[in-house]
């Protein structure tokens, strides 16, 4: 049984067309090397490798050891020529490279629905997941969660007692009552920074009160972090970036499993940014609170300016995690359009003086 093909020898990548004979006894391949003279290669049938690789009808044989002599031969009808030839011989075709081949079409289609359930799931199903697993999951283990991230956070600053006591003070001076156990610390740092954490804990850098002048600004400072707290922001998020194991536990209804996973992983997951989004409602609800009390919101303005100024001179550490742009600046201008009258509040502009007492000058 005489075949067209295509010879390799295994020491150069030319392919030299030859004429293939089929026997019981050997292979026998001739063909014309690269010096034209005929040459001819006999191969033992025994040696074929036993995978060989089918491509359109194409069938690529491999003979031999390292480095392969390979022979391709297009002909339909060739793999049942074999089994009959060598019955013996354990010969297999590799249906995988003609998978790739024929089917290039349907591998990029299911590329492309991968990309887009993968892009649903991070867009759709994990905030949905995020809250859902809020809706279930109890103020107290949140208390809980917010006080071991805040042990991790705390240990490794210096914390101002005195400072963190006047603070304190302002804090509930200002929301006058929560479902929180709110605690606010002042934390010395160069750093022009703050953040709260879930449960009521929230913590400001001195680095910051020195950029303040008036008592309204940390007024707006405070009312926009413990809106993140209110809000359950920072729970949000946490519950986010563990939302594939809290949706597995709230759909099963262990909220104590869930609990106790987000608990093992909250000292890991305390500098989880804030989206835009999230940013407007915190703003949106430091700037009702000073609203409820009266307090002029100008100072809520003076402080992300401040803020923005702070970032163009370097210092972004705030801004990273709570960017201060200026559609956020300019949001603010537009509620207080409809600020309604202000009042001087003496114990709060008493309490932030005696804090900037409390913290060392730069």
């Amino acid at each position: 049984m005489i075949y067209q093909g295509l010879y390799t020898s295994g020491q150069s990548g030319h392919a030299f067309t030859c004429e293939v004979a089929f026997n019981r006894e050997h292979i026998s391949i001739t063909y014309t090397n690269a010096q034209g003279q005929n040459e001819t290669v006999n191969w033992e049938p025994a040696l074929l490798h036993p995978h060989y690789k089918t491509e359109n009808h194409t069938h690529q044989f491999s003979y031999g050891n390292f480095p392969y002599q390979t022979l391709k031969i297009s002909d339909s009808d060739l793999p049942a020529v074999l089994k009959q030839l060598y019955p013996s011989l354990p010969l297999m075709s590799n249906k995988q490279f003609s998978f790739f081949a024929w089917n290039k079409p349907f591998i990029i289609g299911l590329l492309l629905t991968v990309t887009t359930l993968v892009l649903l799931v991070w867009l759709v199903l994990l905030p949905w997941v995020a809250r859902f697993a809020l809706n279930h999951f109890p103020k107290e283990y949140e208390i809980t969660m917010g006080e071991q991230m805040y042990k991790a956070s705390i240990q490794n600053m210096q914390r101002n007692e005195a400072a963190s006591k006047q603070m304190t003070l302002f804090l509930k001076t200002l929301i006058d009552s929560s479902e929180y156990p709110v605690q606010a610390d002042v934390v010395h740092s160069k750093e022009v920074n703050a953040f709260a954490l879930p449960g009521g804990h929230i913590v400001v850098y001195d680095g910051l009160l020195k950029k303040m002048h008036s008592y309204e600004e940390l007024a707006a400072l405070l009312g926009h972090e413990y809106s993140h707290v209110k809000l359950r922001h920072s729970t949000r998020n946490i519950l986010r970036q563990v939302s594939v194991t809290a949706l597995l536990y709230a759909v099963v209804g262990d909220i104590n499993g869930l609990s106790a996973y987000v608990l093992q992983h909250a000292a890991s997951l305390n500098n989880l940014q804030y989206s835009r989004d999230l940013e407007r409602e915190a703003d949106a609800g430091g700037f009702d609170l000073l609203q409820q009390k009266h307090i002029d919101a100008h100072g809520m303005l003076r402080l992300f300016e401040t803020l923005k100024k702070e970032n163009t001179a370097g210092v972004p550490s705030f801004l990273s995690t709570h960017p201060a742009t200026d559609d956020r600046i300019e949001f603010i201008n537009e509620k207080l359009a409809g600020q309604q009258h202000t009042q001087t509040h003496e114990e709060l502009n008493k309490i932030f003086e005696s804090i900037q007492q409390q913290v060392p000058a730069p």
